[in-house]
C-alpha cells in the first residue's frame, strides 16, 4: 500500500473529524460507552456513530447495525468488542474506507499462538488496505484539540483535558493514564495522548514523528517498554530534532536481557540499554527514569525556553544546600562553573561574608539588605553566560515580610533576562508558587528535584545530521571479506581505515619466508573461521624478532590450536608487522539489532573489552562530529588527553575510523550482521599510524553464532 495513503489515514485516525464507536454502550460507565460520554461532554465537533446492532438509541445517538449501514466516510473507529469479533468488524471498517481502528480489545498476541494469529490478521488487513489500526489491547487516543476523546480510561470520569501543547505517548495503556495524572499534577497540560497496546500496525516512533510535524505540539513525552521498528523510531527522532522539539523519554526494562550467545566482543557488550543510551544521546532525547522525572522535566519545559549552555549558576541562603545541590548538579551533568574573577568582586562588595564561587551562598542575612540579593544577580548576569538560574530560599520566599519585596526582586530580574531558565526552591503557599510561575519561574520544594528536572531539561541537543552511506558492496565481496581476518582487513583498508603489513600462509616455514625483509617485531595468529577469540586458545604470538622466531612462534600456534580443536582443518596462518607505538586498545565494532537496525560501537578493547564494559553505542551512520562525541562519552575519555609527559592521542584518527566503519555498516545493513574490530590500537597524535586496526572480525547475516562456533 503506497506510503502516502497509509500517512494520511493515519492523520485521519489521530485527528478524526468523523468517528463510530463499535460495541457502543448505553451505559457511560461501560468501556463501549465512556468514548461516546466523553465525545459528548468535550464538544466534538464531527458526527458521532455509535455501532450496536441490538439498540436502536445509544447515549440520545442514533444507532446503527454495522459500519457498513453508516453510508458516510468515517475516519475513526473505535472497535470495543471480544477479539474474536473484532477481526471481521475490522475488515468491514477496511472495506468501508476507514481511516483507521482503535482495538480497545484484548486476547490476542499477549494471549498465546492464537491471540498471536489473530494480531498477524490485523496486521495483514492494515497492509493491503491501508487502513490504519491503533492498538490492539490498548486503551485508546485523545487529541484535545478537536475534542476527540476515543478512550475508555477513568482518567476522563473527572473531566476531560482542555488542551496543552504536549503530546504524551505510551505503549502501555495503564501506565499511560498514570502518567496522565503525574504530569496534571505538576501542572502540564496534556493535548495530545496516544496508548499504542501491541502495536499490530502503528507502533510509538511513528508516532513520535507524527507529533514532531503537528503544529500544536511542542514538547512530547514517551514511554515504552522496547520499540519493535529501529527505523520509525530514527525517523521520529529525528523529525522531533529537526523542528525543535524535546522529546523526553521514559524506557523500561533496563536491566540485561537475555543476550544471545555472544559471537563476537561487540555483541557481548550490545545490551539492549546501552543502545537506547547511544540513540537517545546520538538525537538529544531527555531520558528519564520514573514518572515523577517525566513531569518534573515536563514542567520545566513548558517554561517555553531553553538556554544556550548547560551552566547554571546556585543562589542559595544555606550553605548545605549549595552542597547538596551541586552533589544533584554532578549526577546529571549539569555544569557549576566557578564564577570569574569580576562576578566573585562584585558579589564580595556587596556581601563580605558571601561564598561568591558557585553555589553563591550568601546566606539569610542578604534578605536584609534589599541592595543584595539583586546586585548579586546582576553580577552573574552581566559578567557570565551562565545558562540557568537556580534560587535556594527554602521557607524564607513565602515569609509575610520578605514574600512581596523577594518576589519584585525575582520577576524583575527575570524579566530583564528571557534568555535565561529561571528555577526557584521554595516551600510557599500554592498562591505564591501560581504567582511565580505565571512569571516564568519553575517553582520545586525539593533541590534535588529541581536540579534533576533542571539537568535534564537541558540536556545536549545532540547530532541528527544526515551522513550518505555510499553504495552497498556485492554479496560476493562481502563473503570474501568475512572469509577470513584477512579479508576483514582488506576490506577496512579499501574504506580507508589503518591495518598492519601482512600475509596469509599455509605452513610455519612460508611465514618465516615471508617476513624475512619487514619490518620487526611481528605477530603471528591463527586464521579460521570456526576461531573468533584467537588469544583463548593459544593462537596468537607477539613480539617475534626474525624469521627463526617467527617459524617457531607458528608451529606453536598449530600445535596449541591443533590441541584445543582436534577436529579443526583447513586452518591457515596470518603473520603481520607489529603495530609500534600503541598506546591504547579500543574495541571498534558494529551490531545490527534485530529492531533497530545497524548500531556502531566504540570502547575500551583488547582482552579485557568485556570485563571493563566501557563501551558507547549510536544508531548507524554517524559523521565525525558525532564519533567525537561517542569518545566523550568514554569512562575512559581521559586517556586520549596528554598524560605524564606522554602527548595526546590520536583521537581525529579513531573518529574518522567510527564514522567510516558506520557508513559501510548502514550502507550493507542487509547483508552485515556484525563486525568486530579488536584491537583497534591508537598511537599518539600527529607520529606516524593514528589508529590501526590489529584484528577483524566479521560476520554475514546467514552466519549464525552456532555456525561460527561449530
Amino acid at each position: 500500500m503506497d506510503v502516502s495513503v497509509r500517512r494520511a489515514n493515519l492523520e485521519r485516525l489521530l485527528r478524526p473529524a468523523s468517528v463510530a464507536v463499535i460495541g457502543a454502550s448505553g451505559d457511560p460507565a461501560r468501556i463501549g460507552g465512556r468514548p461516546v460520554r466523553y465525545l459528548k461532554e468535550a464538544g466534538f465537533a464531527g458526527p458521532i456513530y455509535p455501532v450496536n446492532p441490538g439498540r436502536d438509541q445509544v447515549q440520545g445517538l442514533k444507532s446503527y447495525a454495522s459500519i457498513r449501514d453508516i453510508g458516510e466516510p468515517v475516519d475513526a473507529v473505535v472497535v470495543a468488542i471480544p477479539a474474536a469479533q473484532a477481526i471481521e468488524a475490522v475488515k468491514d471498517c477496511a472495506a468501508a474506507g476507514v481511516g483507521g481502528c482503535i482495538l480497545f480489545s484484548a486476547d490476542f498476541a499477549e494471549a498465546g499462538p492464537e491471540g498471536v494469529a489473530r494480531q498477524e490478521a490485523l496486521t495483514q488487513i492494515s497492509r493491503e488496505s491501508g487502513m490504519r489500526i491503533l492498538g490492539p489491547n490498548c486503551l485508546g487516543l485523545f487529541n484535545a484539540p478537536t475534542g476527540a476523546f476515543l478512550t475508555f480510561s477513568s482518567f476522563f470520569d473527572r473531566g476531560v483535558s482542555k488542551g496543552g501543547q504536549t503530546a504524551l505517548i505510551s505503549q502501555s495503556g495503564g501506565f499511560g493514564s498514570h502518567l496522565l495524572e503525574v504530569v496534571k499534577e505538576r501542572g502540564c497540560q496534556i493535548g495530545t495522548w496516544i496508548t499504542t497496546g501491541n502495536e499490530a500496525d502503528v507502533e510509538l516512533g511513528e508516532c513520535v514523528e507524527w507529533a514532531a510535524r503537528q503544529d500544536g505540539i511542542d514538547t512530547i513525552l514517551a514511554y515504552t517498554e522496547g520499540v519493535k521498528d529501529g527505523v520509525a523510531l530514527r525517523r521520529g527522532l529525528v523529525a522531533a530534532h529537526g523542528a525543535g522539539k524535546p522529546v523526553v523519554f521514559m524506557k523500561a526494562g533496563r536491566s540485561a536481557r537475555g543476550v544471545e550467545a555472544a559471537s563476537t566482543h561487540t555483541a557481548a557488550l550490545a545490551g539492549s540499554d546501552a543502545m537506547y543510551r547511544g540513540i537517545f544521546k546520538q538525537f538529544g532525547v531527555r531520558r528519564v527514569y520514573s514518572a515523577e522525572e517525566m513531569a518534573d522535566v515536563a514542567y520545566v519545559l513548558q517554561a517555553g525556553k531553553m538556554p544556550l549552555n548547560r551552566s547554571a549558576v546556585i543562589f542559595t541562603i544555606s550553605g548545605a544546600g549549595g552542597v547538596q545541590m551541586s552533589d544533584s548538579a554532578d549526577d546529571v551533568g549539569l555544569d557549576i562553573p566557578v564564577l570569574p574573577d569580576g562576578a566573585q568582586a562584585k558579589i564580595k562588595a556587596l556581601a563580605s561574608y558571601a561564598a561568591p564561587g558557585n553555589p553563591v551562598d550568601f546566606t539569610a542575612q542578604a534578605l536584609n539588605d534589599p541592595a543584595i540579593l539583586p546586585g548579586c544577580l546582576d553580577a552573574v548576569a552581566k559578567h557570565t553566560d551562565i545558562g540557568s538560574f537556580l534560587v535556594y530560599l527554602t521557607m524564607t520566599a513565602d515569609d509575610p515580610q520578605q514574600r512581596e519585596p523577594i518576589f519584585d526582586t525575582l520577576t524583575r530580574f527575570s524579566r530583564r533576562y528571557p534568555d535565561k531558565l529561571f528555577v526557584l526552591c521554595m516551600l510557599g503557599s500554592a498562591d505564591l508558587t501560581a504567582r511565580y510561575e505565571a512569571a516564568g519561574w519553575r517553582v520545586f520544594s525539593d533541590s534535588a528535584r529541581a536540579v534533576m528536572a533542571l539537568g535534564r531539561a537541558v540536556s545536549e541537543t545532540g547530532c541528527a545530521g544526515i551522513v550518505q552511506n555510499g553504495a552497498p558492496l556485492t554479496r560476493a565481496a562481502l563473503e570474501k571479506a568475512a572469509s577470513s581476518e584477512e579479508g576483514g582487513k582488506h576490506l577496512l583498508a579499501t574504506l580507508g581505515i589503518d591495518v598492519p603489513r601482512g600475509a596469509v600462509v599455509d605452513a610455519a616455514q612460508e611465514a618465516a619466508e615471508a617476513v624475512g625483509e619487514w619490518n620487526f617485531p611481528v605477530v603471528a595468529k591463527i586464521v579460521s573461521q570456526r576461531i573468533l577469540h584467537k588469544s583463548d586458545i593459544g593462537g596468537v604470538r607477539l613480539n617475534l624478532h626474525g624469521p627463526d622466531a617467527v617459524r617457531t612462534a607458528c608451529e606453536e600456534i598449530l600445535t596449541s590450536v591443533r590441541t584445543a580443536m582436534p577436529d579443526l582443518s583447513g586452518e591457515t596462518l596470518l603473520v603481520e608487522e607489529q603495530v609500534g607505538g600503541a598506546e591504547a586498545e579500543l574495541i571498534l565494532g558494529i551490531e545490527n539489532d534485530a529492531v533497530l537496525g545497524s548500531m556502531v560501537m566504540i570502547g575500551m578493547g583488547g582482552v579485557q573489552a568485556e570485563i571493563l564494559q566501557d563501551a558507547v553505542f549510536r544508531m548507524a551512520p554517524v559523521d565525525v562530529d558525532e564519533a567525537q562525541r561517542m569518545l566523550d562519552d568514554l569512562q575512559a575519555v581521559a586517556i586520549f588527553a596528554p598524560f605524564r609527559g606522554r602527548p595526546a592521542l590520536a583521537r581525529d584518527a579513531v573518529a574518522r575510523a567510527i564514522s567510516t566503519l558506520s557508513q559501510f555498516a548502514a550502507a550493507n545493513a542487509d547483508t552485515v550482521q556484525s563486525i568486530d574490530v579488536n584491537p583497534l590500537l591508537v598511537g599518539i597524535e600527529n607520529a606516524g599510524r593514528g589508529a590501526v586496526a590489529a584484528d577483524c572480525v566479521i560476520l554475514l547475516k546467514d552466519i549464525s553464532v552456532r555456525e561460527a562456533n561449530e
